[in-house]
Order: structure tokens, then sequence, then C-alpha cells
């Protein structure tokens, strides 16, 4: 099955690639300006015709939308860096929002996504597509995505996990490698602070395995970084009671931490947490 969908993915790639328009066209519009019409704030009148017309559309839309994804090397070169914040983040709201529309209609191109999420240039928008697609699956991806190589995969891979958060116990101990991860000279240390900040984050937001997660997390309070050290408090607050080992180091933290405001939020964690106990 999965093969079938790989060769349905490429055949419609390859036709859409091979007309001067590769965008499918609904109703006179295409599928980008369908999909400028469903940007937030846009009244109902607007947006409902707008996810009719994308399902409509249909698997049509898969090959421009996967073209969109593996393109962002290019997009780089036609935006240039000022743009390219903007532009990006625009896109990859249309794919979150075309592929949220699409739902189980968009399944031949998981195979494709997944690809993506762990060789592709844009791993985000790979990511957050296949939560939109198929959350189950997703959770199975995005938790193998977490061993990748590539640190941009997995901060892509953490990030999409809080859209399938609630079933995601899984991810916990490749998450608590994660916030373990030893970076190499070719990571920048922007991305190593960004995935252990999204590590600690999703980690409280599961709050399963206490086992594993409350250790790694109480070590992160800590780290040298002090918005790490803070959601990591933060993050124990999640677990209630079962953060008990949290407590002394939590303690030490609303008595001598420089920060008054970190202290502060140390004590209501204690309080949170033996408020929970039995």
């Amino acid at each position: 099955m999965i093969l079938l969908a790989v060769v349905a993915v490429i055949v419609l790639f390859t036709s859409s690639c091979g007309s001067r328009n590769p965008q499918p066209v609904y109703n006179g519009k295409s599928l980008s300006e369908w999909l400028g019409d469903m940007k937030v704030g846009n009244p109902k009148q607007v947006t409902e015709p707008a996810q009719e017309a994308i399902r409509q559309i249909g698997t049509n839309a898969l090959p421009f939308l996967l073209k969109e994804i593996s393109d962002l090397g290019d997009l780089w070169q036609k935006v240039g860096a000022t743009n390219f914040a903007r532009v990006g983040l625009t896109r990859l709201y249309n794919v979150r929002i075309a592929f949220k529309t699409l739902g189980p209609i968009a399944k031949p191109a998981v195979p494709a996504l997944v690809d993506l999420l762990n060789n592709g240039n844009d791993s985000d928008c790979a990511a957050i597509a296949l939560t939109q697609v198929d959350p189950q699956f997703a959770v199975i991806a995005l938790t193998d995505a977490l061993t990748n190589k590539l640190i941009a995969t997995r901060i892509a891979a953490v990030d999409a996990l809080f859209y399938v958060r609630s079933n995601a116990d899984i991810a916990v101990p490749n998450l608590v490698q994660c916030l373990k991860y030893e970076p190499s000279s070719q990571d920048l240390p922007q991305d190593v602070i960004m995935l252990k900040g999204f590590t600690v984050d999703i980690l409280g937001a599961i709050h399963a395995r206490p086992d594993i997660a409350v250790p790694v997390l109480v070590e992160a309070l800590s780290d040298k970084e002090y918005g790490i050290r803070f959601e990591a408090a933060r993050a124990l607050g999640k677990f209630g009671n079962q953060a008990q080992p949290a407590v002394p180091i939590l303690q030490q933290i609303a008595k001598d931490d420089f920060n008054q405001k970190f202290r502060a939020y140390a004590t209501n964690v204690i309080h949170t947490i033996q408020a929970q106990s039995p």
C-alpha cells in the first residue's frame, strides 16, 4: 500500500511539474488563492468556501504542496534574506492549513512527507503536515525523527509533537535523549538552545513517564540558560506530586536565585507539587 501511495504521489508530482501552471485551479482560483482566503481573521463566508474548494481539489493539491515543502532552498534565492522569514512563515501556515483541510484525503503524501521530514530542506513544514493528515502515524514518525543526526530535524519533530501531545507518551524516551543532546561542531548554539527549550516544554505538556522525565527536568533546573531553567520549572509543575524529587532544588532556587521572577515562580511550583501530594 505504501509503495502504491508513493507511486501515486510521484505520478501526480511529475504531471504537475510538466505543466506551465503547477497549481491546481478550482472555480477559476488557484490553490494559493484559496489558501489566502483561509488566513486568520477572515469571515466564515470567505473561509468556508475556501475549505470546500481545497477539499474539491483533493489529491491534485499534493504535488504543489510537496514542492512547496521541498523548495526551501529555492525560496531563499527568490525572496532574499530580508523577506525569507516572513514568506517562510506564510508558507508554513498555508501548508498546515492545506493539510489540515485535506486531512485523510492527503494520506497518499505521507511517505513523501516522512522523507522530507528526515532528509528535506524544510522539516518544519513536513512535520506539521504529518500531524494534520494522520495524527497517530505522525507520533511514530516524529518519535523516530527525534534521533535524526540533523538537529534541524529534531527541532522540527519536537515542535510538531505539540499538535499530537495527547498521544505522544511513546516519544518520551527519545525526548529525554534530546535533552541530553551533545552538540557537534556544526551545530549553531541557538539551535541547541532551541532543541532543549522545546524538549523541556513538550515533556511538561505530555507529562508522562515521570520515572525518566522528571530526573532530566530536575537536571535542566541547573542549565546555564535561564530560559531553559524557567521552562523546566514550569514543566515539573505539570507532573504534580510525581515531581517530588524536584522540590529540594526548587527550594534552593526560591531562596537564592538572582532572578526575583524565577524565585517566585519556583515557590509557586513547589506549592503545586505539594498540594497534589497524598
